[in-house]
């Protein structure tokens, strides 16, 4: 089958610049990624069909959860995903949204969901989508000045496919990592080429590093949708300047899970004090039943 990325990027780069979107990328590649979230459960209406049919304040508050969801089942990527979901936490203007829906149906006709949706890893971690939108909806002169460009697919499995020669050898914990990673596409491809020799990709190390922000974003929910597992770490900055970007992340993904635990915690005292205090009022409320 065709690549769809190509084409998927090229309908969104159209859909946010024909509806004056404005220079946010953030938000048309944010809006791709929060539909890469979801996934097609069988049996269950089409998502596609789901998405279309809701309003806009429907449509950003499902947004909203997705990340929030995706926030307790990992809440280090979530935040290195900040640029890509901030946006749906303010007010939207009206204008700004009839592209965000654009946005999202021009992705959800050119096939989105045919890379994305499905529940197997191995499945949408065919494709680099986020890569190619990226690209399309930078300019040629924001791409030479970061000096990104995007990695063949062609190009990055042959890369994996050296690197991984002996990948039959590898133990869980083996570490992959690349200084400057843009979203992902080699360590995609390194994950796949790992997959077809009988490795487990969620067994491993995966170290992404990159000058651009929102190329690390996307590197970070990459890494949820091809199912790199929970030994992940992305950072945004020059390796050569800062060599200190690995141990910058791990220290944010330790005080990340710290926040997460830290509000179930909270969540857990609340529920038992509400619980307390409803006991409390029915064990001293006053005993109506002889009454007059």
């Amino acid at each position: 089958m065709a690549p769809l990325a190509p084409d998927i990027a090229e309908a969104v780069s159209a859909a946010w610049h024909n509806n004056h979107g404005g220079t946010t990328i953030e938000i048309p590649t944010g809006v791709v990624a929060s539909l890469a979230l979801v996934r097609q459960k069988p049996g269950t209406p089409d998502i596609a069909e789901q998405w279309r049919a809701m309003t806009g304040e429907q449509f950003l508050k499902t947004i909203r959860w997705a990340w929030a969801g995706l926030w307790f089942v990992d809440p280090y990527l979530t935040e290195v995903a900040g640029p890509l979901h901030k946006w749906v936490d303010a007010e939207v203007p009206e204008r700004t949204m009839h592209a965000v829906r654009a946005v999202a149906n021009a992705a959800m006709r050119a096939g989105l969901f045919r890379v994305t949706g499905h529940a197997d890893p191995s499945l949408r971690a065919d494709e680099d989508v986020l890569g190619h939108v990226l690209t399309w909806l930078r300019s040629h002169g924001q791409r030479k000045g970061l000096g990104e460009f995007h990695t063949p697919p062609d190009v990055s499995a042959l890369t994996a496919r050296m690197g991984l020669l002996d990948a039959k050898d590898l133990v869980p914990g083996s570490l992959f990592s690349e200084d400057t990673a843009g979203t992902g596409g080699i360590i995609r491809a390194q994950a796949q080429t790992l997959r077809n020799a009988g490795g487990d990709p969620a067994k491993m190390r995966w170290y992404m590093g990159d000058i651009d922000p929102i190329a690390v974003a996307c590197a970070a929910i990459n890494a949820v949708i091809w199912g790199l597992g929970p030994n992940v770490l992305c950072w945004c900055g020059d390796v050569i300047k800062d060599p200190t970007g690995p141990q910058q992340a791990l220290r944010h993904r330790r005080d990340a899970w710290t926040r997460r635990r830290n509000v179930i915690d909270s969540a857990r005292l609340i529920h038992a004090t509400r619980r307390a205090e409803a006991l409390l009022r029915g064990a001293t409320s006053p005993d109506t039943s002889g009454a007059a």
